[in-house]
Order: structure tokens, then sequence, then C-alpha cells
């Protein structure tokens, strides 16, 4: 399953929403949804997809990186990944990525010296 699809269906499930229920919500088909949700259609486009993230309460532009990622050949993403694992630490590296997913970054533990 593709990520822009698993995150997808966790919110339509989340929400308690049917196939049918949020195919309506976006003027589509439910096997146009199911088809994206189980990686067998690539993701939507950006006018899809801002309806999905109206319809399912969340940020259009989380679901539109997760599906522009997808769109972006296995070699970008693969040197993308090593550029991220190459940073000098964990919080560095979760800041890019928070950054890049558009998500908050995780919050600095303190520590006692």
């Amino acid at each position: 399953m593709s990520a822009f699809g698993d995150l997808a269906k966790r919110l339509r499930l989340e929400r308690g929403w049917t196939l049918e229920r949020t195919a309506k919500a976006i003027g589509s088909h439910k096997g146009y949804v199911s088809g994206f949700e189980n990686d067998k259609v690539n993701p939507p486009s950006a006018k899809i997809i801002k309806k999905l993230a109206k319809a399912l309460n969340t940020d259009p532009i989380v679901l539109l990186r997760f599906s522009a990622a997808e769109k972006v050949p296995i070699e970008v993403r693969k040197e993308f990944l090593d550029f991220a694992m190459a940073l000098s630490s964990n919080e560095e590296r979760a800041l890019f990525l928070s950054k890049y997913f558009g998500i908050p970054a995780p919050e600095k533990k303190e520590t006692t010296a």
C-alpha cells in the first residue's frame, strides 16, 4: 500500500466513513477511492485531494505532500532518504522531515546534567 493510500484509508476509517460516503464527498466513485487507497491507481489530483482533506477534516498540505512524494521516481526518493539520514543528529533529521511533511516537530526532551 502507498503512503498516501494508507494515510487516506486510515483517516477515512477514523471518521467511520465508508468508501461510498467518501466517494460522494469528493464527487467520485467508491472504486476510485478504493483504487488510490490500495495503490491500484495514482494518487488523485490536487483538486480532489483538497476535497478529500476537507471531507476528512485534515490538512490538505500533508495529503498533497504524500501524493507528490509518490510521483517522484524511486531513485530520487532514495537520494532524499539518504540525505535525511546523513543529517548530523536525530533532532536535526526530525526537524527536516517534519518540515518536509508539514507536521509538527517532536518536542525536545529536556536533559538533566
